[in-house]
Order: structure tokens, then C-alpha cells, then sequence
């Protein structure tokens, strides 16, 4: 269709080629002709993937070359303020559960499973955005593991209409998603100041984590957060992107105000 390409990157096209693909191979079959027909016609021009490979790989290397700084403080504040409210609506509860587990808002929403595994630590499973990693373990930063078990349950006790729509196939975890992404950027954007979003919290919390819990003599910054984000294996320049962000401890004793 030559009205997708215009209206959307290269990056959306090929990901909806490939869900399409998904879907048809769902339906009719790996081996049926339909499927095989999908491949060619659903090609996306890798000259031109390339070229969007390139530019994306120039602006990824810019954006690493200009670290942000967040007041760890303020993070924390943040965290024990939601904790303590006597009714967080699904959005706060939502904003905290990111900043502890770095999951994708889709994945904390409703995407993901989370158990407790070994002291602080979490096994997740279900990962978007790759298809070799189906479970990952990673560190809760500032909640202990049963206090954030204890908020997803609560933030997804809110969405259970929701979550049984996404169930009975009548919306997607990604409609779900889209449907509070806003509204969660907004409420961040209240707390961190403008331009931050969902994904800035991701980047707090491998910040946070690396510093805390990675053994630096082992391994790279980047082969970590690969393992706690749900990256692909080979995936390390994206990783990288997620070192942009600094969580900084400022002075100790200045007021915090949120």
C-alpha cells in the first residue's frame, strides 16, 4: 500500500509487515501459499531499510554523547510518595512500577508475568520486542519484591475490565497500551519536568540498577542492561541507548518538593 510509507517511518512499515506476516501464518499455516505469497509481497526495499538503519545509528550515537542527569532524590521521592498514597490511581501505580522494574509500559500494564525469584530479584516473562529472550531476571529497584508484587496486583485490579477484553481478543495489549500511553507521559512529565516520557523511566532504572547490583568487573554496561531490559543477545547498541541517562545523588539535604 503506497499510503503506509508516507504516513509512517521505516521503522513502523517493516514492524507491520512482519506483524501481518505473523498473522497470516497464524491463520493459514507456515507452508500454505498465502504465507509464502506474504514474503513477497510484503517485502520492505532493504537498500531503503539500510539507509533508515544508518540515520538511526547516527542519531543513537548523538544522543549518547549527551547524558542526562536525573536527581536520584527525586526518583525515590517520587517512588515513596506513590507507595504511600491510600488510593494510586492506575497511572501513579503504573509510573512507580516502571522506575522499580524498568519493564516496557505494555509489558507492566499488561503484557508480562512477574514472580519473585532469589532476594530483590524478579523473573519476568513475556518480552516484547524479541524473539529470542521469552523470560529475564532482574533486579526491583527501591521497593522490596513484595511491596512491588503488591502494586501490580492493585494496578492491575484497576485494569481488569481490560485485561479481560484484551483476554476475550476484543482489544490488544497494544491498544491497552496506547489507550493510557498519554496519560502516563503526562503524569511523568508532571513529576520529572517536560520532555520526559515512559521511556525515560526505563533509562532511570538501568541507571539505578547497574549502579546498584552489576558486577562492572564481569561484564560491560551495555551486556547488562541487554540482560535486564529484554534486549535481543545481539542487540548491544540499543542497550546503549539506555546509558544515556544518569541518576545523580545531589545534595543530601536540600528539600525535595513533587
Amino acid at each position: 500500500n503506497p499510503l503506509v510509507p508516507s504516513v509512517a517511518s521505516d521503522a513502523t512499515v517493516q514492524n507491520v509487515h512482519v506483524q501481518i506476516r505473523k498473522q497470516i501464518k497464524a491463520i493459514f499455516g507456515e507452508d500454505s501459499n498465502i504465507s509464502r505469497k506474504s514474503y513477497t509481497i510484503l517485502r520492505f526495499d532493504q537498500k531503503q531499510w539500510r539507509q533508515a538503519r544508518e540515520e538511526y545509528n547516527k542519531k543513537v550515537t548523538a544522543r549518547n554523547n549527551d547524558k542526562r542527569h536525573f536527581d536520584q532524590g527525586l526518583v525515590y521521592a517520587i517512588m515513596d510518595k506513590i507507595k504511600g498514597m491510600d488510593h494510586p490511581d492506575m497511572v501513579d501505580l503504573a509510573i512507580a512500577l516502571q522506575l522499580s522494574s524498568g519493564g516496557r509500559i505494555s509489558e507492566i500494564l499488561s503484557y508480562s508475568a512477574f514472580k519473585p525469584d532469589k532476594r530483590n530479584y524478579v523473573i519476568q516473562t513475556g518480552i516484547l520486542k524479541s524473539k529470542d529472550r521469552t523470560e529475564i531476571v532482574k533486579p526491583i529497584i527501591h521497593y522490596t519484591v513484595a511491596e512491588f508484587m503488591t502494586m501490580l496486583g492493585v494496578m492491575r485490579g484497576k485494569l481488569s475490565d481490560k485485561l479481560r477484553d484484551i483476554k476475550n481478543g476484543k482489544i490488544t495489549h497494544y491498544d491497552l497500551s496506547q489507550d493510557l500511553k498519554s496519560k502516563i507521559n503526562r503524569r511523568i512529565s508532571k513529576y520529572f519536568g517536560e520532555h520526559t516520557s515512559s521511556h525515560d523511566l526505563r533509562k532511570i532504572y538501568a541507571s539505578l540498577a547497574y549502579n546498584t547490583y552489576a558486577n562492572k568487573d564481569k561484564q560491560s554496561e551495555s551486556a547488562y542492561l541487554s540482560d535486564i531490559l529484554g534486549h535481543a543477545e545481539q542487540s548491544l547498541e540499543v542497550s546503549k541507548s539506555y546509558s544515556t541517562v544518569a541518576v545523580v545523588r545531589k545534595d543530601d539535604d536540600a528539600e525535595i518538593v513533587i
